[in-house]
């Protein structure tokens, strides 16, 4: 019973986080013992010694905040394939391959969010209008899997959408 009340403090604690409110993943936690007296012994008592002992571990821990990174496909004709590796590299990307999509070339990249936000602005003057992108977030480790296509909404006026899709 000691364990379980401590442990949902722990991981209470994890939920709020310790860096800016952010959660806490890829931790494991153990509970070795504790004391149960019936003066002053309590479930919420056992929980906030948990929350606190995390917060503490946590400090001494120096975590890191993690930047949640998009896994994006750039369609561009091949003669600008130059100027979208350029481009995603400048943005912090990391390709991870080529492919040729019929008349096209497919550049698979990973690039952090906030970088791709603006994207979609500077991609017809790299590939002069004829150029289009996927961007799919990618899963943090131990977190939620990405949202497949069937959980995205409909685009709407201005939204983007592959020039070939239906």
């Amino acid at each position: 019973m000691i364990r379980t009340v401590a442990l949902e403090g722990i991981l209470e604690a994890a939920k709020k986080g310790v860096l800016a409110g952010y959660p806490v993943m890829g931790f494991k936690a153990i509970v070795y013992n504790g004391s149960y007296y019936e003066v002053d012994s309590s479930d919420l008592a056992f929980q906030f010694a948990a929350s606190m002992a995390f917060k503490k571990v946590m400090a001494e821990a120096s975590p890191t905040l993690l930047e949640p990174i998009c896994e994006i496909k750039v369609l561009a004709p091949q003669e600008r394939v130059e100027d979208i590796l350029s481009d995603l590299q400048a943005r912090r990307g990391r390709i991870l391959g080529m492919e040729q999509e019929g008349a096209l070339a497919a550049v698979r990249a990973e690039v952090p969010l906030a970088e791709v936000l603006g994207y979609y602005k500077a991609l017809p003057g790299l590939t002069g209008g004829a150029g289009a992108y996927n961007p799919g977030v990618q899963p943090l480790p131990g977190g939620a899997p990405a949202p497949g296509p069937e959980d995205r909404p409909e685009p709407g006026p201005g939204g983007l959408r592959w020039p070939w899709s239906a």
